[in-house]
């Protein structure tokens, strides 16, 4: 028997063991998940109890594998029930399965031997006969290499790092299996995927569980060989101290080593497996010293850490409860991290602050630790809330830090209360905001998409007509091309109906020849004179008129009919047939040439055209865009971060502060990249986070002139318009018609140009077949060539009745007043003032003033600085 087919048979071992008084026996089965087995690489041995009862679970001893690891991944229970009916008596049976699922990892090539498994219940047993399985080595090959990266320092105990399993292959994988020895370490290490990580994954065993890793793809060179490199992503936390030595880590796939053909004779890839390991790895791991360590430190490992502080209230009494939301945020292990006591390193004193006896339970969200904490007040003399530290241990620096909140001012049992000026805490955003951008963030947001973009989704850039200009041309110039070629198949068609004609024609003129030379005139000159008229239409100059009537005369004159026709009069006629067979050669001789050059062409024709239109459209469509510079990628980063930080900030002066800063550097990446719908959505979203309504709505309108049906921008839009006050004039929403014709305003410009170029080339491929084929088919191809013609026609008028939004501007300076002049003294031309985010049309430019529409009609004047237009300049 073959290793192959010993290892897919692995094991059986299955033994009965009878209990007396008992309905079934006890049995149990050893098989593997799935096969084969190699070297190095993990699999799933499964352990069936057959005959226990449903409860409580059977319990099964760990597998014996001398030289293998075995990890105990779980049990789960199959229950099956079976309800039968004979003569009336109702019988049930209820039978349960359980398996047990067991980890193996078998680190050389060769047999292995698995010990009897005793699973036992209640005092019941059964076990397992001994069995055996054989793993196979794997050839290596220098199309794949795999490299673990672990850090080149000693790590510290609850320090999270990044570990990279670097994969690079130069062939293409249909399958694949990874073994990585530390993830395998959960009793020492715990392992998950980078937080916020986005993009594309892949399934990784650990331990007894599958994680799905990040991972980015790039092209390298490595000795000569080229490869596409996969970095996958593991954040990894040290959970014991000591030297860890892990063997190397593994990977076995199967490689695309040439092509075979299927039962059906298609061809098909043919793969091969193969197995490549990295070296050894060794990870030294600390535990944080004892020495100096703070009474504030409660396990935190990381580096820049915040703590924050915000009361629900800064009135209160003797007794009553104060409510505090502590905020921790840093680059460490956020999840179980807990709060230290609170009275520890200068905190609230116990003798003037009744604090909780357990640490709170905190919980993890948007990149932060939140912690609900009730203080009681013992004492009508406290005046604040002392900060609260919290220590950490920052592994760079080998050191403790510890950070400490802002206090809070307290007004207790009557006395004056502290205003958010005096004292720099968390309650100011509570009480009064303090900045202009906190007071124009006073309005809630809610109701509104903040989300962030996808990081793929905002480096995305819309293509105008221009960018697609190669793209339209070959379009129109493959329609033109297939009319062209359509219509000299049709006339190619023709010439060769004419020329079978004639061939026609000449056959019946001398089969009638044939008649008259042993046939009466009056049995031959009718045949003949209408096979040469025939022959005259076929030739296209007609035959002679005399000649057909002396033929149609001696045919029907009685003193002839009954003789041959004269040997004159048949030399005639041949002469006849050769002038007229001789003008339809001297017409046609000509285009000939140009005929079958024609045909030739319309042969190769389309298949060019086709692979012309699409090789265009490949390109067109899969066009990288340039790089962004680093500067403006750095820009685009730390913006999100920022603004990601705002979302996350509890003091509302704070949230709106940091959303200015995160507006500020996203506007620096657009300027930069203004071609981005998504960048200018996240940067309408942190104008409107900053509570600046007049930049948020000029975002969105130029995110939506790059892409019309854009969710996000479009909901934000809408929500905008309906904060404004109630007398401001607002564009008119979408009606039934527009609803009807919803293309004119969810498709952007150039995809209608492109939709149109591809409607008319469509069509005329379609006229053009029409023109070629048999005349039955011609009807159903045109009738067919009306839907692109339709929509060509729809997307033609969309393109044609456009209005022209290069003069529509949106009001961004606050307090502004529409004047009836261009001067500054002038009178008002409306009461009351233009909200920001109103959106109005420019119908004049004068120096440093503009004149505007409002969306009613009114008309009047505002300094150019007061509004932006909504077209970028």
């Amino acid at each position: 028997m073959s290793a192959r087919s010993v290892t897919f048979a692995l094991l059986v071992a299955c033994v009965v063991v009878a209990h007396s008084g008992r309905a079934h026996a006890q049995s149990v089965t050893l098989r593997v998940e799935e096969g084969p087995l190699h070297a190095g690489i993990p699999f799933v041995l499964l352990v069936e109890s057959r005959g226990f009862a449903e409860s409580p679970e059977p319990v099964a001893t760990l597998p014996s594998i001398p030289g293998a690891t075995v990890t105990a991944l779980g049990v789960q229970p199959q229950v099956t029930q079976m309800i039968q009916v004979v003569n009336g008596r109702r019988t049930e049976r209820r039978d349960v399965i359980f398996v047990h699922r067991f980890r193996v990892v078998a680190p050389r090539a060769g047999s292995y031997s698995v010990n009897p498994i005793i699973v036992e219940q209640t005092g019941r047993r059964s076990s397992s006969q001994a069995a055996s399985f054989r793993t196979e080595a794997l050839e290596p090959t220098r199309d794949m290499r795999l490299e673990l990266i672990v850090p080149d320092r000693p790590v510290w105990v609850g320090e999270a790092f990044d570990c990279f399993i670097d994969w690079y292959v130069a062939r293409d994988v249909s399958e694949h299996t990874f073994a990585i020895p530390l993830l395998d370490a959960k009793d020492d290490f715990e392992a998950h995927a980078p937080d916020g990580a986005a993009g594309e994954r892949l399934a990784i065993d650990a331990g007894d569980t599958k994680i799905e890793l990040p991972y980015v793809r790039s092209s390298v060179t490595v000795g000569g060989v080229s490869y596409v490199r996969f970095r996958l992503t593991a954040r990894v936390t040290p959970l014991r101290a000591g030297v860890h030595e892990f063997a190397p880590a593994r990977v076995v796939a199967a490689l695309q080593v040439g092509s075979g053909r299927d039962g059906f004779g298609f061809r098909v890839p043919r793969s091969r497996l193969f197995s490549v390991e990295d070296v050894p790895r060794r990870v030294e791991v600390r535990e944080p010293p004892t020495a100096r360590r703070p009474a504030s430190f409660a396990g935190a490992v990381g580096t820049d850490f915040t703590i924050s502080v915000v009361a629900d209230r800064t009135v209160v009494r003797v007794g009553d409860p104060l409510l505090l939301q502590v905020v921790v945020k840093g680059h460490g292990r956020l999840a179980g991290l807990a709060l230290p006591p609170l009275d520890a390193d200068g905190g609230p004193n116990p003798s003037a602050f009744v604090l909780p006896t357990e640490s709170p339970t905190g919980e993890e969200a948007d990149g932060a630790r939140r912690f609900r904490v009730a203080l009681r007040l013992k004492s009508a003399d406290v005046r604040e809330l002392p900060p609260l530290a919290f220590s950490y241990f920052d592994p760079v620096a080998g050191a403790y830090r510890t950070v400490r909140s802002q206090p809070i001012a307290l007004s207790v049992s009557g006395s004056a209360r502290v205003g958010a000026a005096e004292v720099e805490s968390g309650a100011r955003a509570l009480d009064a905001p303090a900045t202009a951008a906190s007071r124009r963030a006073a309005l809630s947001l809610s109701g509104a998409d903040l989300s962030l973009s996808a990081p793929d989704a905002t480096a995305a850039r819309t293509r105008s007509p221009a960018d697609l200009m190669p793209l339209l041309l070959s379009l129109y110039g493959g329609g033109a091309a297939a009319l062209i070629i359509g219509a000299a198949l049709a006339s190619l068609r023709r010439r060769r109906g004419a020329n079978g004609a004639l061939r026609e024609a000449r056959r019946a003129v001398a089969d009638a020849l044939a008649l008259a030379t042993h046939s009466p005139a009056r049995a031959a000159g009718p045949p003949l004179a209408r096979a040469l008229a025939q022959l005259g239409r076929a030739a296209g100059s007609g035959a002679q008129s005399e000649l057909l009537a002396r033929l149609e005369t001696i045919a029907f004159d009685p003193a002839r009919s009954a003789t041959p026709l004269p040997e004159a009069l048949v030399a005639e006629v041949r002469a006849e047939e050769q002038r007229l067979t001789a003008s339809h050669s001297a017409s046609h001789s000509a285009s000939h040439s140009a005929s079958h050059s024609a045909s030739h062409s319309a042969g190769q024709g389309p298949a060019v055209l086709a692979l012309l239109i699409l090789g265009l459209a490949a390109g067109t469509a899969h066009a990288t865009p340039a790089a962004a510079p680093t500067s403006t990628s750095a820009m685009l980063t730390a913006g999100r971060s920022e603004y990601a930080a705002a979302l996350a900030e509890i003091d509302r002066a704070l949230r709106a502060e940091r959303f200015a800063h995160a507006a500020t550097l996203l506007a620096a990446a657009v300027r930069e990249q203004p071609d981005r719908p998504a960048l200018l959505v996240d940067l309408g979203n942190a104008h409107l986070g900053a509570g600046d309504a007049g930049h948020a709505v000029l975002a969105y309108r130029r995110a939506l002139a790059l892409s019309p049906g854009d969710v996000r921008a479009q909901k934000n839009l809408h929500w905008v318009r309906a904060q404004l006050p109630p007398s401001a004039p607002r564009p008119r929403s979408a009606g039934a018609v527009s609803s009807l014709f919803f293309w004119h305003h969810t498709l952007s410009a150039a995809t209608r140009h492109l939709a149109l170029a591809a409607a008319v080339a469509l069509a005329a491929l379609l006229i053009a077949a029409s023109l070629a084929v048999a005349p039955r088919r011609t009807r159903a191809l045109r009738l067919v060539a009306l839907a692109p013609l339709g929509c060509a026609v729809a997307m033609g008028l969309s393109l044609a009745v456009a209005r022209d939004a290069g003069r529509d501007a949106v009001v961004t300076a606050d307090n502004a007043v529409l004047l009836a002049a261009d001067s500054i003294g002038a009178p008002a031309a409306q009461g009351g003032v233009l909200p920001p985010g109103l959106e109005v049309e420019i119908i004049e430019a004068r120096d440093s003033w503009r004149r505007l529409r409002l969306a009613d009609g009114a008309t009047g004047w505002l300094p150019a600085t007061a509004l932006a237009p909504v077209a970028a300049r």
